[in-house]
């Protein structure tokens, strides 16, 4: 591995060895044909002239790129890993016995940690960033698809730590019990929160697709229009009572909403049924069962824009295995 590094460090000085010993090669063993060229253009020595510049422009141009390359890729990478204030260590090169840090600026772009199955990607990167962020007064949201506690408690105690336990929040479907209220279906326009709840369901029949966002939109719009706040719970309860859909018109000045709802509900209580049973079951997995309390709340302990904007911890535990639907949706 050291090897190939080295290799590749040492390419450009490796290219311009090879132009060099061509261009020796070519005026030694093919110095007769060079001078056939040039005696045939000696009485056009502006075309000899510009034919020969032109051959040296070349060769200039492809070892200055290729140096320039070589130097660029070099300070970059010495940009990425080098040690500063706010940089996080990330380990040493194998090679070198080198310490590799990442700088912050470098650490807002994507990026991947590779390895196998209980290779440490976890405990050795994704904790220490975690660690780091929390020891700089830094905000971390921390999306867990396991169930288990031990990764949880570990990052508390670096909140505790660091005297931030104001700061943290924990959204477990997994821990019912100590988890915090989160309601996705809370913030944003009318569009924002109809497409974010749309987009997390399974609805592939184009036509009841239609009907069922169409629906959600003017639901939504409804709630919103009342100055309430959409939850799961009630917006299913609306989209299986006509009735109770068409008493939330009443203190409406948007026309067009109104007449919105009106057809909706003119439809036989079947077809409105069915029309809108996919999007009702959906919203069933909200409302119904242990984890509905955590959706269902008016006023959610966790708002997703305060944890941006105020730099707070906030931790989901979405295991998939066990709320295959809730670990996928939220």
């Amino acid at each position: 591995m050291a090897q190939e590094k080295k290799q590749k460090e040492n390419l450009p000085l490796l290219l311009l060895t090879a132009a060099g010993l061509l261009l020796i090669i070519f005026l030694r063993y093919f110095k007769p044909l060079y001078l056939l060229i040039s005696a045939r253009l000696s009485s056009h020595p502006y075309i000899f002239n510009s034919v020969l510049a032109f051959f040296i422009l070349c060769i200039v141009v492809l070892c200055g790129s290729i140096f320039w390359n070589w130097r660029l890729n070099k300070l970059a990478k010495g940009t990425i890993t080098q040690k500063t204030e706010s940089s996080i260590y990330l380990g040493k090169d194998v090679d070198t016995g080198k310490e590799i840090h990442l700088q912050r600026t470098f650490r807002k772009m994507h990026a991947q940690v590779i390895g196998t199955t209980c290779a440490g990607k976890t405990a050795s990167v994704v904790l220490r960033w975690i660690a780091h962020d929390i020891s700089q007064g830094d905000g971390a949201i921390i999306i867990d698809g396991k169930a288990d506690r031990s990764f949880i408690e570990t990052v508390y105690s670096h909140v505790k730590k660091n005297n931030r336990e104001k700061d943290f929040h924990l959204f477990s479907l997994a821990n019912p019990a100590l988890s915090n209220t989160f309601n996705p279906f809370a913030f944003g326009t009318t569009e924002q929160i109809t497409e974010r709840i749309f987009s997390s369901f399974d609805i592939n029949h184009e036509y009841y697709g239609a009907l069922q966002f169409s629906a959600l939109r003017n639901v939504v719009d409804l709630i919103l229009k009342n100055k309430n706040v959409p939850m799961p719970i009630l917006i299913r309860e609306l989209l299986r009572d006509k009735n109770r859909l068409l008493l939330w018109t009443k203190d409406i000045h948007d026309l067009s909403l109104k007449n919105e709802i009106d057809l909706m509900t003119k439809v036989p209580q079947e077809k409105f049924q069915e029309y809108y049973s996919g999007l009702v079951t959906a919203l069933s997995h909200f409302s119904q069962g242990e984890a509905a309390p955590l959706f269902n709340a008016s006023s959610a302990e966790i708002d997703i824009k305060d944890v941006i904007t105020s730099g707070k911890i906030c931790y989901f535990q979405l295991p998939p295995m066990q709320y295959p639907f809730l670990g996928k949706a939220t």
